[in-house]
């Protein structure tokens, strides 16, 4: 018997409920994430010609380094949440706040960035919460908070989370969430998928400010952060978007 179907199905009916009500903040997040890939064709002779001997050359290093990263696992984070399985996305969009951090942190530490690649460490020397306080982020207290929370609550396989086994048809149990459809916790996802994708722009953009000579790419940047700000609402200390008390 071919059980796959009873995972696949359900997820195809919920992505065509998404796109049928989410299709203009959708359309905004490929506009983001376009954005960023943009970026690595625009500065592919930059990325591959850079010294690591400098501190300008390991920052610019770095960022190309979470630059190439980033938006695979942003697009997965949302891919996975269009389709409803939001516990999963939550996972990805931890790692998605950890990349973009690290992106702007080294992007604005260029001596950081040399020691970092200069001592060949597998963790970082300065801590995760420093990175955020020393950027000193609009929302920084807000967004350690949400990703200390998704690091305790989706990173490991954790017993306290609600079991994915739904319902069952024709004596069927529909493992992994079955059909089910929270539009305004994918809508808090990508809200804060958003804000990430603005704020890699940024220190992309403050380490190779060549971007600015690609008149196309920048009025593009332009015109997504403005419609970014219009569409994201504030967030409190929580590091969660307003509107979302799921």
């Amino acid at each position: 018997m071919n059980s796959l179907p009873i995972i696949r199905e359900p997820r195809k009916q919920i992505k065509s409920q998404t796109i049928d009500q989410f299709t203009q903040l959708i359309t905004l997040f490929e506009i983001g994430i376009s954005l960023l890939v943009d970026c690595t064709n625009i500065l592919k002779d930059e990325g591959s010609s850079l010294s690591l001997e400098t501190a300008e050359g390991a920052s610019k290093f770095a960022t190309w380094r979470f630059l190439s990263t980033l938006p695979i696992s942003i697009v997965w984070c949302f891919d996975i949440a269009q389709n409803g399985d939001y516990l999963i996305s939550k996972n990805l969009l931890r790692l998605s706040i950890e990349e973009s951090i690290k992106l702007a942190y080294y992007a604005t530490h260029p001596g950081q960035a040399l020691r970092q690649i200069v001592q060949d460490r597998d963790s970082d020397e300065i801590n995760f919460s420093n990175m955020i306080e020393e950027l000193n982020l609009k929302h920084g207290k807000g967004i350690l908070n949400l990703y200390g929370r998704l690091s305790n609550l989706y990173v490991h396989a954790n017993l306290n989370l609600p079991p994915e086994i739904v319902y069952e048809e024709k004596d069927l149990a529909l493992i992994g969430g079955g059909s089910r459809y929270i539009p305004n916790l994918f809508e808090a996802i990508v809200h804060q998928l958003l804000v990430l994708i603005a704020n890699a722009l940024k220190y992309v953009f403050v380490r190779f400010p060549v971007l600015d000579e690609n008149e196309k790419w920048f009025l593009n940047y332009s015109l997504f952060l403005e419609k970014a700000i219009l569409v994201v609402p504030s967030t409190d200390d929580s590091g969660e978007a307003s509107s979302d008390k799921s």
